[in-house]
């Protein structure tokens, strides 16, 4: 296992100093030794029973199941809590899913060279959708 992360680890550079500024989510702290061992767990898990030459790239990680779970009992992340609760309430709630996707395709319209403008957009919905979700669970 040691010689696996060893060789993956020599083939990519990832000092995140070098990302440009507002890229790395999460990264307010320096990475600390728990943080680090956690990113590992999730590539190799991420890449157990794929080909050789599967390559693992930063976006795997971010819809990697094993990944969110893990970040909400190891972390208590809220940004996964509410990703999580925000999720499963559309999943029950058809009309509500149907107005986000409205809402989504509203705004890749209007704002297709803001993705800044197009998410400070949804904003407000989905804090209203995390409002019911959470009175639901009351």
């Amino acid at each position: 296992m040691e010689d696996l992360l060893k060789q993956h680890f020599n083939q990519v550079d990832l000092d995140i100093r070098k990302q440009t500024s507002g890229y790395s989510r999460f990264l307010d702290q320096k990475v600390t030794p728990d943080v680090l061992s956690f990113i590992a767990d999730c590539i190799v898990n991420f890449l157990g029973g794929k080909d050789a030459g599967t390559t693992f790239v930063v976006g795997n990680i971010w819809e990697f199941p094993y990944f969110i779970k893990n970040t909400v009992a190891v972390f208590g992340n809220n940004y996964w809590k509410n990703d999580l609760l925000f999720r499963g309430y559309l999943r029950k709630n058809s009309v509500r899913a149907k107005q986000y996707a409205e809402l989504k395709t509203e705004l890749a319209e209007k704002h297709a060279d803001d993705r800044g403008t197009y998410t400070k957009n949804k904003e407000q919905f989905i804090n209203e959708t995390l409002e019911m979700a959470k009175q639901e669970l009351k």
